[in-house]
């Protein structure tokens, strides 16, 4: 009986022995064919037999195949910009740093004039467009140098009261601002825009290349279409941009600023908010 017990006892601790090695065997087994995560790529160099090897995640940005393409665990994540908040993994941070912004196209703003009447309720219209990055009021297309309000306000110096707008082409288009510039105002109105009259007044568009010139053209073409008659004609000079004389400061964002009467009016982004031309 003593004999039996004692065989019985090595007969199961041989079983726990085989069973604990094929645990670990199977273990280590799952653990090779764990799939690669993003943070698990890295920047160091393999070499078998004496040949540098390129790692998982450096393939695709110059044209050719990304690794994982056929079938590789690692996954290659595309270039992006920078980002000043994003928490980013290890293997983004490597693909960040072959961005080169040099070698993305920018695309330069770019200005253009418009006259519409008294240039305060202009420059609040085109404040609130989206894509204009600045708006400026000033006297342009006179006969002086350098004036200044009282100068232009008798309308002897030729000036016309001007908005230059500064605006991203990727943003908004040129037929969009003229859009805007031909809903502001009546053309047909010869040196007159409600209460104010003079040539200062007037309506102008003002470019500065041709490629402008002719969008302006084919706009003022279509407003022709839409608007004249025999006795009803559109009035807006059209010209090359000249020299651009900034108004004194208290007529810069006059409106937004409260104008006449204090009372602020939105230069808020898509306002649609009635303007007061006066404040």
């Amino acid at each position: 009986k003593v004999v039996s017990k004692f065989t019985q006892l090595w007969t199961s601790l041989g079983l726990l022995a085989i069973g604990a090695a094929l645990f670990i065997w199977n273990s280590k087994r799952n653990v090779g064919n764990a799939p690669v995560s993003s943070s698990d790529l890295d920047d160091e160099e393999a070499t078998s037999n004496g040949q540098k090897q390129e790692t998982a995640g450096e393939g695709g940005v110059d044209g050719s195949e990304p690794a994982g393409a056929k079938g590789d665990s690692a996954t290659v994540l595309p270039p992006m910009p920078p980002s000043d908040t994003a928490v980013l993994s290890d293997a983004t941070n490597k693909v960040m740093k072959r961005y080169d912004p040099s070698k993305v196209k920018k695309v330069a703003r770019k200005k253009i004039h418009f006259a519409a009447g008294c240039f305060w309720s202009v420059e609040l219209v085109f404040q609130r467009q989206i894509g204009v990055a600045t708006t400026t009021v000033g006297y342009t297309q006179g006969k002086i140098e350098n004036p200044t309000y009282d100068d232009v306000k008798t309308g002897k110096s030729g000036h016309a009261e001007t908005v230059e707008v500064t605006y991203d082409p990727k943003l908004t288009t040129l037929e969009k601002l003229l859009e805007v510039f031909w809903n502001k105002h009546d053309a047909t109105s010869k040196n007159k825009q409600g209460n104010d009259k003079g040539t200062q007044y007037r309506s102008g568009i003002y470019y500065f290349d041709n490629e402008q010139k002719a969008i302006v053209d084919k706009s003022l073409e279509e407003q022709k279409a839409k608007l004249e008659k025999p006795w009803h004609k559109i009035h807006t000079e059209v010209k090359k941009a000249n020299k651009f004389t900034p108004a004194e400061d208290y007529h810069q964002q006059y409106l937004e600023k409260g104008g006449r009467h204090g009372q602020k009016q939105s230069a808020m982004k898509g306002c649609t908010d009635p303007i007061r031309c006066y404040g």
